[in-house]
């Protein structure tokens, strides 16, 4: 079956003054308000040292993600960067190269923004003593800014971040799948934009809080998840039309079925739209 792909621009969200921005054709957010801030998530800085170890042999990637970083900021003027978590690679401690390599890419960002923010994640073990001393190491499980949650996305987050109506993550390095005519898969990285069914979030969080779903109806106000792609382009991923569920992707926001998958709309970082992925399921 032939189905056609259309460009579309991405939609700007507005929450009163601020707008979010996906800028295409990067794997980057901005966030414009008084303040510009640029928001990526999945570094994993030493990803290399892990494929020497299966006997495939690259050169550290950092040059190309400090170049990147580089052109973003030097396009649009931001003065505040958020790293979404897992800069590094290695979880519970780090590797000779991540030594070099992470201080490395944090000198270049302290050098392009006034603010370098990491939300830490799951891979973010020993990060303090990696990062220089203008680095801002926030909370594991999120903090709010500007009238939104920014999280990696392994934890839950805290219950005041559900008061923000968008919420921005990484972790899930979301990829598409496609086949070609000759029957050779290949993938994607890509953008999910997906709507919370706020209801079960607010079941969740009742048992989980033990607090009545009254009490936190009021409170829950999150409406849409943006799940970021990786900022590291040779990463794999977690193919989001492949998946019987979201009880089978990464992390405990999905796991509970807490956001209404079906009705995800995919963008790959190029600027296609390619539909809701219960239409890219079928296939």
């Amino acid at each position: 079956m032939i189905y056609k792909v259309y460009r579309a621009p991405y939609h700007t969200v507005k929450l009163g003054s601020l707008k979010i921005k996906p800028l295409v054709p990067y794997p980057a957010l901005l966030l414009e308000d008084s303040i510009r801030a640029l928001v990526i998530a999945d570094l994993h800085i030493g990803w290399d040292i892990e494929l020497s170890s299966r006997g495939i042999h690259i050169p550290s990637q950092t040059f190309r993600l400090k170049a990147k970083l580089r052109e973003i900021a030097g396009k649009t003027g931001a003065d505040t960067l958020f790293i979404l978590g897992d800069v590094k690679h290695t979880i519970a401690s780090a590797e000779l190269s991540e030594w070099r390599d992470i201080p490395d890419f944090f000198d270049e960002a302290l050098e392009l923004f006034d603010r370098v923010i990491v939300v830490p994640g799951n891979h973010d073990g020993g990060l303090e003593l990696l990062a220089p001393s203008g680095v801002e190491i926030a909370d594991t499980k999120g903090i709010l800014w500007s009238g939104v949650a920014l999280m990696h996305g392994h934890t839950w987050p805290r219950l005041h971040l559900l008061e923000a109506k968008v919420m921005l993550m990484g972790h899930l390095h979301p990829t598409i799948s496609f086949r070609d005519p000759f029957g050779l898969r290949f993938s994607k990285p890509v953008w999910l934009r997906i709507p919370f069914d706020r209801d079960k979030l607010i079941e969740v969080y009742s048992r989980r809080l033990r607090r009545s779903m009254e009490e936190l109806t009021d409170l829950v106000r999150v409406e849409k998840l943006i799940v970021l792609p990786s900022f590291n382009d040779l990463l794999g991923g977690q193919s989001v039309n492949s998946i019987g569920g979201s009880d089978e992707l990464l992390g405990p926001i999905f796991r509970s079925v807490s956001v209404v998958l079906d009705e995800a709309e995919v963008y790959i970082v190029d600027g296609t739209y390619i539909g809701k992925l219960s239409f890219l399921r079928a296939f």
